[in-house]
């Protein structure tokens, strides 16, 4: 069921600008999604008629060879249904383009994002990481029993919220709203960020360490029953320092 999922996620995505960047299993023609039309070009390639598969693309299980098998695996991909095998244990990767729709990351999945622009929201399934450098995202970050998040010089115009989950990392990024973490087992980090809203952090518990430095906060910095406590110092916030982050 996680591959049909998946599947979902990548065929119904809607792309826009550049070709991506991007590591897809089954796009052939490397633009950034997987189509019908990836099929076809593998189809081709096993047929020795002229393709539009890039290098290895087309060869998607390794053998050294295109065969009908390849292409009857991108025409599965395409059409979000589940696969076995070559493409079954792909994992989320977008480069520089833009997602005109929200992006959810199925259960156990990683996802990796570089220079991605994603107008809606995106959500982080239980057991599923994100990882995103110089991204932009329109609406929220939300994670519920998510593994990890690691956010690293990008934007986020609505709330970055992690709940009962495992480590997250927020660094040189600016945030429109609230960043809040919640009940998480992991270690925590926001350094150099610049936040809209509060920064919220309440029954974390079981990470070695939760750090806050170096942030600009325009609401309040409010932490509470959080084992460790919070350390850090060196943020700027405008509201209030309240109970465990009240000397940082």
């Amino acid at each position: 069921m996680r591959h049909l999922l998946l599947g979902a996620v990548v065929a119904g995505m809607v792309l826009a600008g550049d070709p991506a960047e991007a590591d897809l299993c089954g796009d052939a023609n490397t633009d950034g999604r997987v189509t019908v039309t990836d099929g076809v070009a593998v189809l081709r390639a096993a047929a020795d008629l002229s393709s539009s598969c890039a290098g290895t693309a087309c060869d998607l299980d390794g053998s050294g060879s295109t065969t009908v098998t390849d292409g009857v695996v991108v025409l599965r991909v395409a059409a979000a249904l589940p696969v076995s095998g070559a493409c079954e244990d792909d994992a989320c990767v977008f480069g520089p383009v833009a997602l005109e729709e929200n992006l959810e990351i199925p259960t156990g999945f990683a996802c990796v994002l570089e220079g991605t622009s994603i107008e809606g929201n995106v959500t982080i399934a239980d057991g599923a990481s994100l990882t995103a450098t110089d991204v932009f995202v329109g609406g929220n970050i939300q994670g519920q029993e998510a593994l990890l998040l690691d956010v690293l010089d990008s934007e986020v115009r609505g709330d970055v919220q992690f709940e009962r989950g495992g480590s997250v990392r927020i660094v040189g990024s600016r945030i429109g709203g609230n960043l809040q973490l919640e009940e998480n087992t992991g270690d925590l980090l926001a350094d150099l960020n610049d936040i809209a809203g509060d920064l919220q952090a309440f029954q974390n518990d079981g990470g070695l360490a939760i750090t806050f430095t170096d942030n600009t906060i325009d609401g309040n910095l409010q932490c509470k029953e959080n084992n460790p406590a919070p350390l850090g110092g060196g943020n700027v916030v405008g509201g209030n320092r309240e109970d465990q982050c009240s000397a940082l």
